[in-house]
């Protein structure tokens, strides 16, 4: 048919592809929200160790404070001091543990586990790799699924412009057959059957049909070019996609490494602080802040980890992972 049924075979095979890069992008997406969904549980449950060991060290300090005061070897300010500072913790360590609950609700909804308590296993390794601007933007094009659907649209829209352009050509269909016959069409029934064959070929051309057919392979041909342009766009608009998650992810490399520093440094001044304090060459109070800086120095740390692995997670997405 002028190649018209060669082209819808292909039509029909690249429909199937395009269905499949279909389920592979809701799969790459779903995978994407869960390792997320991870991240924010693993942070949230690091943040409420971080609020209890400091909820601990306050009730550490106001029992010290109390027996200083019964020993009249701390003045009441440094009792009631360590008491209000207790009392202002307990909110954050209750809103850890409300996001806690919430992370593991969100992960649990994803995941589709039917467990409504469970633990996550995992831990908080620092990968500095940034990997190549070029290689990932090759990697996005290849292997982005929705590039591979749109690819497989143009072909459609080639096929269909394959098959309009086919109706120039004229129409060829064969036929052929081979059969008995007993008893034959006049007589009765013997032992020997009559056998003949049938051939047949028909040919059909459409001479004239008032000029529609150039207006639909323009329409085709228009397709075909609507789905190339969209192509280039999605191409592009990926690679600028590879572009700002490579950017986030050097960000959150630096601000990983910084918080890991700071972290070091504010560990350091507590022990320092807490060697004062002992020797009673530090008030209370500066003994807290101290606790409080190292507190607020290890949460941003995890909260640069998690945002390290969440800018590498959606970078690996965008590339096609």
């Amino acid at each position: 048919d002028g190649g018209s049924v060669q082209a819808g075979l292909r039509a029909a095979a690249m429909y199937r592809d395009r269905a499949a890069f279909a389920v592979r992008q809701a799969e790459s997406d779903r995978a994407r929200d869960i390792r997320m969904a991870f991240h924010a549980m693993l942070f949230a449950r690091e943040a409420v160790g971080v609020e209890e060991r400091r909820i601990e060290q306050l009730e550490h300090f106001v029992a010290d404070a109390e027996a200083r005061f019964r020993q009249e070897a701390a003045a009441e300010f440094d009792l009631l001091s360590a008491r209000v500072r207790l009392a202002n913790a307990r909110p954050g360590l209750i809103g850890a543990q409300r996001d806690l609950q919430l992370a593991r609700a969100s992960l649990r909804h994803l995941a589709r586990l039917d467990a409504e308590d469970f633990d996550i296993a995992g831990d908080w390794d620092f990968d500095p790799r940034l990997p190549a601007l070029e290689a990932a933007r090759t990697a996005a094009v290849r292997h982005r699924p929705e590039v591979q659907q749109l690819r497989r649209t143009v072909g459609l829209a080639e096929a269909d412009l394959r098959v309009e352009q086919g109706t120039y050509s004229p129409v060829f269909r064969a036929r052929a057959g081979y059969g008995g016959q007993n008893p034959p069409a006049f007589g009765s029934a013997t032992n020997d059957w009559e056998w003949h064959w049938n051939v047949g070929l028909t040919v059909e051309w459409t001479i004239f049909d008032g000029l529609s057919r150039p207006n639909r392979i323009r329409e085709k041909r228009l397709a075909v070019d609507q789905a190339a342009a969209a192509l280039d766009d999605l191409e592009r608009a990926i690679a600028l996609e590879v572009e700002q998650a490579h950017l986030a992810l050097r960000h959150a490399m630096e601000s990983a490494t910084a918080a890991r520093e700071n972290v070091a440094l504010a560990d350091r001044a507590l022990e320092i602080a807490r060697a004062r304090f002992n020797a009673g060459l530090a008030t209370h109070l500066e003994f807290i802040e101290s606790s409080v800086a190292a507190a607020v120095a290890r949460l941003n740390w995890f909260g640069a980890l998690r945002a390290h692995r969440d800018a590498r997670t959606l970078l690996e997405w965008a590339c096609g992972g």
